[in-house]
């Protein structure tokens, strides 16, 4: 840790050894949530499109010639 003054390590330690509480900076922990809940409506949006939008169909008939188009070839 930083301002700490390094012990040797034949130097026993003093009091009882108690975990760190892990520093999250606030920009990190803001844009952490920002993203995922851009991340959450994204999935919301993507699950009711594609439940709830009729999709066009890919396989479209094609329509018959016109009468005029047609050539007959004579017997």
């Amino acid at each position: 840790m930083i301002g700490k003054k390094k012990r040797a390590v034949t130097e026993p330690r003093l009091g009882v050894p108690r975990p760190a509480r892990p520093r999250i900076p606030v920009a990190l922990a803001i844009r952490m949530f920002l993203l995922g809940g851009v991340a959450v409506l994204a999935c919301v949006w993507a699950v009711w499109r594609h439940y709830m939008v009729a999709r066009p169909q890919l396989l479209v008939p094609v329509p018959p010639p016109a009468s005029g188009e047609i050539e007959i070839e004579p017997p």
